[in-house]
């Protein structure tokens, strides 16, 4: 009994410049079932998943699933997760992402509402007469409903457990207008799915086997650095800076920092009166551009009065830190 690759799904971040350990790829019960009855080898780890086919002497698979759509649920299983992720979308909607047209890669998502098995859908146009159409994934007619100038409703009631779990999309026309929505009715969603994965296997799988990849965006933001001087001169004050020295020992972009005087905080910044105290002096560095999250970020970040260095590296912001605002207490004795 032998093995081959059929596919594999990673799941990779900005953030650890690889594959992400906070997702897990969940298949669908009727995906598993279908794994199962074909014998396919599942090897599932953080972020990735890989199936095997089983095959015969001559290398063809011994059951095989060309035409079959497998469907998988990426789940967070990291709570904050969404700190430093970029994350689009609306709470209530899942982007799915289909190998279509193109069967060897990935096509961009889709965004798909997720609605209960009886859904109230709120009409979107004012104009009567009105015609409502309900299809499948294959936008194969399902349900027709037309709403005339004597029914003013703005609900319409659809029953969706009738036709089982699965992606819909709700036409509604007029004679000048006309919009689309994409829903799905999905019961078995696990808590903190942010996608969806649906893979259609065609035969090309069995030669070539594709490695597909959704890629995470880290979370970028402004570097803000409070800085609370005490027993510093006016003249010692005014030469604080902050200076990026380690850009090119990681061989990343050099980041540049403003000075802005207390005296010139806004609404944006945090109340200097909050800061200032006992003869304190305060200013703050800001990054003049934003910086994206890395679980190794920049460093060298230094602190300097003039040539001497105040602080060889300051802290940058990683997974649990909500704002990049950091509070940097210096004291001269």
């Amino acid at each position: 009994m032998s093995f081959d690759r059929l596919l594999d799904l990673n799941l990779t971040h900005d953030y650890y410049q690889g594959t992400c350990p906070d997702l897990r790829i969940e298949p669908s019960p009727e995906t598993s079932r279908w794994l199962s009855a074909a014998a396919i080898k599942v090897q599932s780890s953080p972020g990735s998943l890989t199936l095997h086919f089983q095959k015969d002497d001559q290398g063809n698979p011994l059951r095989s699933l060309d035409g079959q759509r497998l469907l998988l649920a990426i789940v967070v299983v990291n709570p904050v997760f969404s700190v430093f992720t970029n994350l689009a979308g609306a709470d209530n909607s899942q982007p799915l992402y289909r190998n279509s047209p193109d069967p060897l890669s990935l096509a961009p998502p889709r965004a798909y509402q997720q609605v209960p098995g009886r859904f109230t859908y709120p009409v979107q146009l004012d104009d009567r007469p009105t015609t409502i159409r309900l299809t499948d994934h294959r936008n194969r007619p399902i349900e027709q409903h037309s709403l005339g100038a004597e029914n003013p409703s703005t609900e319409l009631s659809l029953l969706l457990d009738k036709y089982g779990p699965g992606f819909y999309r709700i036409k509604e026309s007029i004679a000048s207008d006309s919009t689309e929505t994409d829903i799905a009715n999905l019961p078995w969603l696990p808590p903190y799915t942010i996608a969806l994965v649906e893979l259609t296997i065609t035969p090309i799988f069995y030669t070539q086997a594709p490695s597909f990849n959704i890629h995470y965006g880290a979370r970028n933001d402004t570097l803000n650095y409070y800085v609370v001087a005490q027993n510093y001169s006016d003249t010692e004050f005014d030469h604080l800076q902050l200076a990026d020295a380690g850009f090119a020992e990681q061989s990343r972009a050099e980041i540049s920092f403003t000075r802005v005087e207390s005296n010139n905080f806004t609404e944006a910044h945090t109340d200097a009166a909050l800061l200032h105290g006992g003869g304190s002096k305060v200013v703050l560095f800001h990054s003049q551009t934003d910086v994206s999250r890395r679980q190794h970020g920049p460093k060298k970040l230094q602190l300097r009065l003039g040539g001497e260095v105040l602080i060889a590296s300051l802290p940058t912001p990683g997974r649990n830190s909500v704002t990049a605002d950091f509070f940097i207490n210096v004291a001269k004795a």
